[in-house]
């Protein structure tokens, strides 16, 4: 049986996706950057982690999740080596550019301090596989209260030590490790709605917290900054709720 489709989610889905597009626009005035990224990237996540639900087997979730965002990014990349390889080695005759899109392949999310800086606009699904399979790993294998715990503390930490180190990972696995926060604050939503209702009062504050200190804090997952830490996820969690608060509002589940 096909499930049933939830409108809202898919809009809040494409009011991420234009804010993407948005923030990456020249011209964008930078405020209006500053306010997309405390909360667009992270919305991903966390919608992601509203819909979690524990699987015991692993390797039927690892199959079905290899399907559902590794294979789509092996052919993005496929198509877009491809073409980067027929423009810069074989049209301009610059091979290291050639090659260097290889490297992208094994890297999407870049490679601090290098010449392989820039980032694969796919390297979001690399970064979700990882924190799926993380996360039900930990989810499943300890009781709830302490998966809390380890989840919090591995995202964090690894957050924090990335920044004050050159390692890196190839296909956004630290990325995947660092945003496990934001997947934990989606599966709190939903236990959340599953019992209480939002009211006015509670968007109202969401608006304000987040209108009022967006500025103060800032985010960039794909390079897991986080200018002032903890008000970053709380902005963005507040984003999160005053953008999609119109639909979050009447929504109800089985």
């Amino acid at each position: 049986m096909t499930k049933a489709r939830i409108p809202e989610i898919d809009i809040m889905k494409g009011i991420a996706i234009l804010c993407v597009i948005l923030e990456h626009i020249d011209n964008c005035p930078e405020i209006l950057k500053h306010l997309i990224t405390s909360f667009h990237m992270p919305l991903f996540f966390i919608i992601a982690g509203f819909f979690y639900r524990p699987q015991n087997c692993y390797k039927e979730k690892f199959k079905k999740d290899l399907n559902r965002l590794i294979i789509p990014y092996i052919a993005t990349m496929a198509i877009l080596s491809a073409y980067s390889f027929f423009i810069h080695f074989i049209l301009k005759s610059d091979h290291s550019r050639a090659y260097l899109t290889f490297w992208c392949c094994l890297f999407p999310s870049g490679i601090k301090g290098s010449s392989l800086s820039n980032s694969v606009p796919v390297w979001f699904l690399c970064a979700l596989f990882w924190c799926r399979q993380i996360y039900n790993l930990i989810f499943v294998k300890y009781n709830k209260p302490i998966a809390i715990l380890l989840i919090v503390i591995i995202s964090s930490s690894v957050t924090f030590l990335y920044e004050e180190t050159s390692i890196e990972f190839p296909l956004s696995f630290i990325q995947g490790i660092s945003a496990m926060i934001f997947y934990l604050f989606g599966w709190f939503i939903r236990q959340f709605l599953d019992r209480h209702n939002l009211n006015a009062s509670f968007l109202i504050l969401t608006w304000i917290i987040w209108l009022t200190c967006f500025q103060y804090c800032g985010i960039g997952m794909i390079t897991c900054y986080y200018n002032n830490f903890f008000l970053a996820l709380v902005v963005a969690v507040c984003g999160t709720f005053s953008i999609t608060s119109v639909h979050l509002n009447p929504l109800t589940f089985a």
